[in-house]
């Protein structure tokens, strides 16, 4: 009796035994398998996430290389900008300069024209008067008509170069070199208009007039 109680009681414990390890090696086999196809699920979402993340650090980088590159062209176009300009400023001045220069020159030669004619009408004012007196019986009293338009129209020419001065006032230009011009111009003026004056008087036939004045 003793040894079938025994030998029961080892069978039954045998086989609760062998049920729990079967129930225990169910589970743990399940749980390997969830765990497998767990670690599946991970390296293939990791795989997809690093894949992804490759394809956006390739794109970030692309557009990295564009950003720098239109940077660099912006750079480059700026600095050439700048350069233009600075040339295109030294340009406006040097044509400034060379404008000025210019008419400063063209004012002193106008100057020195009307002086030497100045000088020319006066030396020989009084050989005009002694040949009018002598062909003041033989020819009508004429003007001298193209004289005085030249006279006009340089006068004109004068006027319109003071307006043009007086206007163009730029800053490029020193006020002493205004100042200095628009005397000139002024002391031009007069004396071109002073020269119109003797111009208009009739040097030939003056004293032949005075004496038929007097009769």
């Amino acid at each position: 009796i003793t040894d079938t109680f025994y030998s029961s009681q080892e069978t039954l414990m045998t086989k609760s035994c062998e049920t729990v390890i079967r129930h225990m090696r169910q589970e743990l086999i399940s749980d390997f398998a969830r765990i497998d196809k767990m670690l599946n699920s991970l390296s293939k979402a990791q795989s997809s996430y690093s894949e992804s993340m490759a394809r956006t650090l390739g794109r970030l980088e692309k557009v990295a290389e564009a950003l720098e590159k239109n940077i660099e062209n912006a750079d480059a176009f700026h600095a050439q900008s700048l350069r233009d300009l600075n040339a295109a400023q030294r340009e406006t001045v040097r044509a400034e300069e060379v404008q000025k220069e210019a008419y400063q020159e063209y004012i002193r030669f106008m100057y020195e024209s009307i002086q030497r004619f100045s000088q020319i009408w006066e030396k020989y004012t009084e050989e005009f008067q002694r040949c009018a007196d002598e062909i003041s019986r033989m020819t009508p009293v004429r003007a001298s008509r193209e004289e005085k338009e030249r006279l006009a129209k340089i006068s004109s020419l004068l006027h319109d170069l003071q307006n043009q001065q007086i206007a163009a006032n730029h800053a490029a230009v020193s006020s002493a070199d205004l100042m200095e011009q628009k005397a000139l111009l002024n002391e031009t003026i007069s004396r071109l208009d002073e020269l119109t004056d003797l111009v208009q008087k009739p040097f030939f036939f003056l004293g032949h007039r005075k004496n038929r004045e007097e009769e």
